[in-house]
């Protein structure tokens, strides 16, 4: 059932609009058409019918046997979902263990099929062009913050230090210079759409090991 729906789904991606220059795969598309909406896939595809009965499953079944067959100019990717489909009508008949074994065998070749370039849905380069988009982006962005991250440390480190010298505690120094940092660095309606850096005493503490790492590493 699934494999029938993902076929269907597959040739209207692939033709639609159908080909007009390619007579053979037109035929096909009016053949398979017909054939779809004399039978009873509708039942089971478009209204997403639960777990078929027994009976369904082989009123299902004989119908598939009147699928059109395929023109050579077919796209591979049909033309291999509807090699397995007929693989399973071929086993369809066979005691339960052959059957299961057979199934089997179909699942383990099938997801083989899925390496080949005929069965992805974009092309391996596409996929690694995506990827390469996406991490120089990420380390576009990475680079900014870490800036700002080495800007906001320094200077809560820089209020920290002031602290200490004021023969304050460490903790009590810490409490001090996240009040000058979070009076120096207001939130207000103009902050929406601007980077701006976290209030909470943990964070602050975050970005000064950052700014304490990047000194000491490039001292």
């Amino acid at each position: 059932m699934n494999l029938l729906s993902y076929y269907l789904k597959q040739m209207v991606h692939i033709y639609h609009p159908p080909a007009k220059d390619d007579r053979a795969i037109s035929e096909y598309l009016h053949n398979f058409s017909h054939c779809f909406h004399q039978s009873r896939w509708s039942e089971f595809i478009i209204k997403k019918s639960p777990r078929l009965s027994e009976s369904q499953v082989k009123v299902l079944m004989g119908e598939l046997e009147k699928l059109p067959e395929l023109p050579d100019s077919i796209h591979e990717r049909l033309r291999t979902i509807y090699g397995f489909i007929q693989k399973i009508l071929d086993i369809q008949h066979d005691d339960e263990t052959q059957y299961w074994r057979e199934m089997y065998e179909l699942s383990g070749n099938w997801l083989e099929k899925h390496k080949e370039a005929a069965m992805q849905l974009i092309s391996s380069s596409q996929i690694l062009a995506q990827a390469d988009n996406f991490e120089n982006l990420y380390n576009r962005r990475t680079d900014i913050y870490f800036d700002y991250y080495l800007q906001w440390g320094k200077e809560y480190h820089e209020y920290y230090q002031n602290a200490l010298s004021e023969q304050l505690t460490a903790g009590k120094a810490h409490g001090a210079a996240w009040k000058f940092f979070v009076n120096n660095h207001p939130i207000t309606n103009d902050s929406e759409g601007q980077i701006t850096p976290g209030h909470s005493r943990y964070i602050l503490k975050k970005y000064q090991k950052i700014y304490l790492e990047w000194r000491d590493n490039n001292a």
